[in-house]
């Protein structure tokens, strides 16, 4: 949904600690989170190690194991407790808390062909609807009184409500947080949950995803998976659980479907555009781990951020570079991401130059990644008079393959202060974060060192964490419609906009290590979908224009509504194939996108991922391999070399065929470019490169029986 980022804030108000260093194994943006709070205050974290040894700690330390997904466990401890606790054995690392977890948000349905799935049009033999699989939803909540989430008897198709954020009643088990509700509670009116912290965010997102529009008869808002079932996590967003939330939610969804034994697709239109960028943090590979059963899939938004400069990156020199980070009236976060090949040789500072006049006031001395490690310190920033500016404290840390290096700005002095990272060395990092300085530079004249600014730009916007992750399937965000009938009867018309066009603020990839994201796109911005029925009456009064036909729907978007949109697909084609793994979806979604002149054919890339999702094409042309087919062993189908390069001749090999197969080869567009017959008892073909430009396709090769597709990138 739409957000304006220019108001918000981050709330760190550290104790003046006694200055120094102390050896440390805790991130700075949970440390941070945890002071403030009483120090018998049950708190969630995630931890890597040893499950057994982590276990024993907690209990030592006032708290308990939840759960573990491998090494990666789910504890709760007390606040007070986070210090000692984090110098216990067996403890390889803790996880970073999100710094601003936030929910991030007809003719949709046109746009990605999904009528044609619901009508069961030919080839397919029956409609889908998402019959038998859980739509799992991690958002702000949902409005159970809402007529598009019941049945044609009245009955509620939620499942579950779990309200982490609810402590009037009982939390599921492990967890034992929140207040969880089911179907026959919802149905009695003892349900108390309601979805108004956010303005109805997940309640727009649930429409898109599963609602059935039976509210409006006179016009289709009906989303996706219709006649899927539905639980709801109502998220911690930034409370004493939220380093753990979207992990514990993930769990609990996935445990309650494979207790059904029913298949399960999980769409979180949230996100934190803070962390490392590269799918390691401990969070993404929790769910990645719950990934590796059969019948689940995950789908994310890829975020709101693609018109902001708020990402920072470049390559050390010898010069001392700088950029600035305004100081609001808060303290000023900012956390450095590289990998721990290419930083060992940085040397860092924070600085303060006068804002206006743009005079330097001072800078912390140079330190190196190495001597920050495991070390919480404070710096002090002084003038050159000697008097104190600003309270620095710092904290460097290894995640995964990556150093982290957080800074806590606390200044002494009021506005009029811009603060700076100073870089010297060499190496490469990255850096995000919504203080970087947004005001026009001063010339050379004024401030020579200007010369040596480093400004930041819009890539790399898409959120961190899970969004990251391979298994995951990261959706942005393009126009779903210009203008719509509205609760008047009048036509609104969005002039602001161009339909079918990416949307200009979907964040855009690529990951800290380089890999595409977004995966693919679907209609997002003013998409039509459930509104919280308690407050229609005012929006009704303030804004017909954003409520649909008979006042039951509004019109928003963003990222938030593209995601549900997909994981409303992968319900539909998992009805299909309920055994597929999360690889055999996001395959579906990808190989079958379609392509058009806003996405063109150099694809994938950073801002459409593979193109837009196509629901049809999907089911129709992206059919799950079976056992019948000799070649589906995933061994006995490769492609050497991929990528290939361009005007280059390759090999494509595969099993021993023991009867008579048919390969193709397709460009994006669907266009056959090379077709062969493959005999019984050939394992190999030579394909000439002059057939195939830069960019990517679809190799299917397929019998009588199934077929199976495999990607081909020619660079």
């Amino acid at each position: 949904m739409k957000k304006t980022f220019s108001c918000l804030l981050l709330l760190f108000c550290l104790p003046l600690l006694s200055f120094g260093q102390q050896a440390w194994n805790i991130p700075l943006s949970l440390y941070n989170k945890t002071v403030q709070l009483n120090p018998t205050t049950p708190i969630g974290i995630l931890v890597e190690g040893n499950p057994i040894a982590i276990a024993n700690a907690a209990k030592q330390h006032g708290g308990f194991l939840r759960y573990n997904q491998g090494t990666i466990c789910s504890v709760q401890i007390l606040a007070g407790e986070l210090v000692a606790f984090s110098r216990e054995e067996g403890i390889v690392r803790i996880g970073n808390a999100p710094i601003n977890m936030q929910p991030l948000n007809d003719t949709m349905k046109v746009q990605s062909r999904i009528n044609q799935v619901h009508s069961g049009m030919a080839p397919l033999s029956q409609a889908y609807h998402g019959e038998n699989i859980i739509m799992g939803l991690i958002d702000s909540g949902i409005d159970f009184n809402h007529p598009d989430f019941k049945d044609a008897n009245g009955k509620t198709r939620i499942l579950n409500i779990w309200d982490q954020r609810d402590a009037t009643g009982t939390g599921p088990a492990p967890w034992n947080y929140g207040t969880v509700w089911d179907s026959a509670q919802i149905n009695a009116g003892t349900c108390l949950h309601n979805d108004l912290a956010y303005y109805g965010h997940g309640t727009h997102v649930s429409g898109i995803a599963a609602g059935n529009g039976q509210s409006v008869a006179a016009v289709d808002y009906s989303g996706v998976a219709t006649k899927s079932d539905i639980i709801m996590v109502a998220l911690d967003f930034n409370g004493v659980n939220s380093p753990v939330a979207v992990a514990d939610a993930a769990a609990y969804i996935y445990d309650r479907a494979q207790a059904l034994g029913r298949p399960c697709v999980i769409n979180a239109s949230v996100g934190d555009y803070y962390g490392s960028h590269d799918g390691q943090d401990l969070q993404a590979l929790m769910i990645d781990s719950m990934l590796n059963t059969q019948g689940r899939s995950f789908v994310c938004a890829v975020g709101n951020a693609g018109d902001l400069k708020m990402h920072l990156s470049y390559p050390l020199s010898t010069d001392t570079n700088t950029t600035w980070y305004s100081y609001s009236g808060s303290n000023i976060y900012i956390q450095l991401w590289a990998d721990t090949t290419n930083f060992n040789n940085a040397k860092m500072a924070i600085g303060c130059v006068q804002d206006g006049n743009f005079i330097d006031r001072g800078r912390t001395p140079f330190s190196n990644i190495q001597s920050n490690l495991g070390i919480y310190a404070t710096d002090t920033l002084k003038n050159s008079a000697g008097q104190r500016m600003a309270l620095v404290y710092k904290y460097g840390s290894i995640q995964g393959s990556a150093y982290s290096m957080e800074f806590n700005i606390v200044p002494d002095s009021g506005t009029g202060y811009n603060y700076s990272t100073l870089l010297t060395g060499s190496g490469l990092f990255h850096c995000w974060s919504f203080d970087l300085y947004g005001n026009p530079l001063p010339s050379s004249a004024t401030y020579p060192k200007i010369i040596y600014y480093k400004n930041p730009d819009t890539t790399y916007t898409v959120c961190s964490g899970f969004q990251c992750s391979n298994r995951t399937i990261c959706v942005g965000n393009y126009v779903n419609r210009s203008s719509w009938m509205d609760y008047n009867n009048v036509v609104f018309y969005d002039n602001t906009v161009t339909a079918g066009d990416i949307m200009w603020n979907s964040s855009v990839g690529p990951t800290r290590d380089g890999r595409n994201k977004p995966d693919i796109t679907a209609p997002g911005a003013n998409t039509i979908s459930c509104g919280v029925i308690s407050s229609m009456a005012s929006i009704i009064a303030g804004a017909p224009q954003y409520v649909g036909v008979g006042g039951f729907h509004v019109a928003d978007g963003g990222s938030s509504a593209s995601s549900p949109c997909v994981a409303g697909c992968a319900a539909l084609w998992m009805q299909q194939f309920p055994n597929a793994n999360w690889q055999d979806v996001k395959n579906a979604v990808t190989y079958c996108a379609h392509t058009d002149g806003f996405t063109g054919t150099a694809l994938p890339d950073n801002t459409w991922g593979y193109g837009k999702v196509d629901a049809f094409s999907m089911m129709t042309n992206c059919a799950l391999a079976t056992h019948d087919l000799n070649i589906s062993n995933e061994n006995k189908f490769h492609i050497f070399p991929n990528p290939i390069n361009n005007g280059m001749d390759f090999q494509l090999n595969f099993g021993e065929i023991i009867s008579s197969t048919h390969l193709e080869i397709f460009a994006v567009n669907g266009s056959l470019l090379f077709s062969k017959q493959i005999l019984t008892g050939e394992n190999s073909v030579l394909i000439p490169g002059h057939l195939l430009n830069a960019g990517m396709y679809f190799v299917r090769i397929s019998d009588e029986k199934s077929s199976r597709t495999e990607k081909l990138v020619v660079e």
